[in-house]
This record gives structure tokens, sequence and C-alpha cells, in this order.
């Protein structure tokens, strides 16, 4: 059985480089959508993702008032997507698919994918979500094709139900519950009034790191993703960080 991972537009099947890959999850590079500004790399905590991830639930009593991931599906999420991040050379988008089992009021477990697309933009972390905790396993079983895992998109909401909230986040853009925007804190202001951690930018940026940013704008300028100009300058930015 092939695996599809997004919907069936040219453009959404190029990728540029896989971050994480699970038998039905990922996180990977891709490029932005068509007009739209891409991701401004920035280090961000995975511990304060984590958290911040864990407050997002549905809005009017949906999802069972449950939390929108699993503490299993936050332990599996919140690195490569931090570390995704921090990566993402501007002009691409980080998506995800994580999958775990829920079920409606406790019963009835089954396999569930929650879909986004995030990117960093001025010191704030964006996600969009595509789906929400969207049961695929009868279909699955059923006809033995696994849907598209469409991942959310500036232009439109994909799906009606997925309409989120969470205590530091604010919606992206009127009338969209699933575009949420949530800030990163300033060094001196680590913590929140709860005690939770904030994410901070750290002082230094590792040599690994550097090396993987160079390597995925190598991938960009293969695939021409990226000008001459733009290859130089980014290339340049990426090595002042050393």
């Amino acid at each position: 059985m092939k695996t599809k991972l997004f919907d069936g537009s040219a453009r959404s099947l190029q990728h540029v480089a896989d971050i994480y890959r699970g038998k039905y999850s990922f996180v990977r590079i891709g490029p932005a959508e068509s007009g739209a500004a891409g991701n401004q790399p920035e280090s961000v905590d995975s511990a304060w993702l984590r958290n911040a991830l864990a407050e997002l639930q549905g809005k009017r009593n949906s999802f069972d008032a449950k939390p929108l991931l699993t503490t299993k599906e936050l332990d599996e999420l919140a690195t490569p997507l931090a570390k995704a991040l921090g990566l993402a050379p501007a002009g691409n988008d980080v998506v995800f698919a994580i999958t775990g089992v829920h079920g409606v009021m406790g019963l009835f477990p089954r396999q569930s994918v929650t879909t986004g697309r995030a990117f960093m933009s001025s010191g704030q972390l964006n996600v969009i979500f595509g789906l929400a905790r969207l049961n695929f396993e009868d279909e699955l079983l059923g006809n033995h094709t696994l849907r598209a895992f469409t991942p959310g998109s500036r232009m439109r909401m994909i799906s009606a139900d997925t309409t989120l909230e969470g205590a530091h986040w604010r919606e992206g853009a009127p009338g969209r519950g699933d575009w949420l925007v949530i800030a990163l804190a300033s060094p001196e202001n680590e913590r929140d009034a709860q005690g939770d951690a904030r994410p901070v930018r750290p002082a230094t940026t590792s040599a690994s790191a550097i090396e993987q940013r160079l390597e995925i704008l190598e991938r960009l300028k293969q695939h021409n993703l990226v000008t001459d100009q733009e290859y130089r300058e980014k290339r340049r930015a990426i090595l002042n960080d050393l």
C-alpha cells in the first residue's frame, strides 16, 4: 500500500528535507505556499514547545473537552518540530502529521491524525492545523487506503472541525480557529505567571545545526527554489552564526 501524505497538488508534494519519519507520522521542511512569506529560522526550546502544544484543545467542548495531543504524541512531535523550525530556511514551511489513539468519550479508540503547517514570523510561532484528531483507521481498514494527511493552509481552513484554543495562543487571522500564534518570550522573562517554561533563544548556535542549515540551503539551490543571490545571502547569514 502506497502512503499518500499530502494533498494532490504538485507543489505540496515537494519537500526539501525529512526531519522525522514514523510509521504514519512525519516532520519535514518544504516550500512555503505560493505568494506567502516562509519561515524565519529561530531556535525554539523543545520543552517549551511541548508545554505550548499541550495547552491546545478544541473549542466549544469539542474533542470531549480533552487536549488535542496525548502525552505520547507530544513526546514524539516536540523535539523534531523544534529542530525543523530552527533549520528551515526563509521561504519554506515546516509541515507535520502526528498520529495516536483517540476515542469518543473515552470509548472506541481509533488511530487518529493531527496535521499542521508551522513557521516562525517576527518572533512568533504560527501553527495552522489541517486535520485535528481525525480518525483514519476505519477508512484504512475498510478500503486499504490511507487518506491524504493534508497540512493547514494560510488561504483557507481545511476542516471546519479544526477549531482550537490554548491559554497563551491567539488566532493568527480573524475567524481562523485553525491558525494559532504564540509569542516567544524574551530571555529576561523565561517563565510565565504559572511558572511554565517559556521559549528562550540560545546564546549560540551549534556547529551541527549550522551544518544542517547549510545542507538544506544546498538542496534548495539544487531544486531551484532560491536564486543565486538569495543563496549567497542566506549562506553568509548562516555562517555569521558561527
